[in-house]
C-alpha cells in the first residue's frame, strides 16, 4: 500500500460514518438504488475490487476490526490483489487463515511476501495430511524448515510419507535420516512397507545396512 492510500485510510478513519437522515431515508424508498458502501463488509457485499476498496480509504485493519473471515477474502480475491491491498501474515492469522488457504498463494508469494516457515505453519495446527495435500517438493519442505524430527512429530512414517509421492531415494537425500530414525518410522517393518505400497526392491536398496548392534535391537523387523 503506497503513501497516498495510507493517507486516505487515515483520513477516512478520522471521519465518522454518516447516519442516514429522514430525507435520505425517504429518497431511498422512492428510488431503491444500491446504497453507498460505508464499511469494508459493505464493499465486499457489493463485490467491489480490493483496489476500489483501497481507493475508498479502507485497509487490512478495517477487515480485522469488522471481523471478516479470511475464507471469505480468499474465495473472492486473487492472491496478488490480497497482498497488494496490504494483508500480511499477522492480518491473515487474526482473520483465521487455514492451511488449505496457503495453496491460493504461489511458492514465491509464500516465501517472499508471507515469509512462511515451519514455525508459522505449525501454529496453524497443520496436520501431516494437510501438508501432503499442499504438494510441496522435497526441496521446498526442507527450505521451510521441515526437518525429519519435525515431520516425525507430525506423524510422518512409512505409511504417511507415501502420501507425499516422493521417491524413497529423494527422502534419503534431502532428510538423511539415521538408521534409528528409519526404524522408528517403520521402514524396517516388512508388512507395513508392503501395505504402504513402497517397492520392496527400492526399499532394500535405499535403506542403510544394519550393524550388529542395530540388528540385535530390531531383529524381528528386519527383512
Amino acid at each position: 500500500m503506497n503513501a497516498d492510500l495510507i493517507m486516505k485510510v487515515e483520513q477516512r478513519r478520522l471521519k465518522p460514518i454518516q447516519k442516514s437522515g429522514m430525507f435520505s431515508g425517504i429518497v431511498s424508498l422512492i428510488t431503491p438504488l444500491t446504497p453507498s458502501p460505508q464499511t469494508f463488509v459493505d464493499h465486499m457485499k457489493q463485490n467491489k475490487k480490493l483496489s476500489v476498496i483501497s481507493a475508498a480509504g479502507f485497509g487490512p485493519e478495517d477487515a480485522v476490526q469488522e471481523r471478516v473471515r479470511f475464507s471469505d477474502i480468499v474465495t473472492r480475491y486473487e492472491a496478488k490483489d490480497i497482498l497488494e491491498f496490504g494483508f500480511n501474515w499477522t492480518h491473515m492469522v487474526t482473520l483465521g487463515i487455514l492451511p488449505p488457504h496457503l495453496k491460493h498463494f504461489t511458492w514465491t508469494q509464500q516465501i517472499h511476501k508471507l515469509k512462511l516457515n515451519v514455525e508459522k505453519m505449525l501454529k496453524m495446527r497443520l496436520t501431516i495430511t494437510e501438508l501432503a495435500d499442499m504438494n510441496y517438493t522435497t526441496h521446498q519442505l526442507v527450505e521451510l524448515g521441515f526437518t525429519w524430527s519435525v515431520m516425525a512429530s507430525m506423524g510422518a512414517n512409512v505409511d504417511t510419507w507415501k502420501r507425499f509421492n516422493f521417491e524413497l531415494e529423494d527422502i534419503k537425500r534431502y532428510w538423511t535420516p539415521t538408521l534409528s530414525q528409519w526404524v522408528a518410522a517403520g521402514f524396517y517393518d516388512k508388512d507395513r512397507v508392503k501395505h504402504a505400497g513402497w517397492p520392496m526392491e527400492t526399499v532394500i536398496q535405499t535403506l542403510p545396512a544394519m550393524d550388529q548392534r542395530a540388528q540385535g535391537r530390531v531383529l524381528r523387523l528386519a527383512f
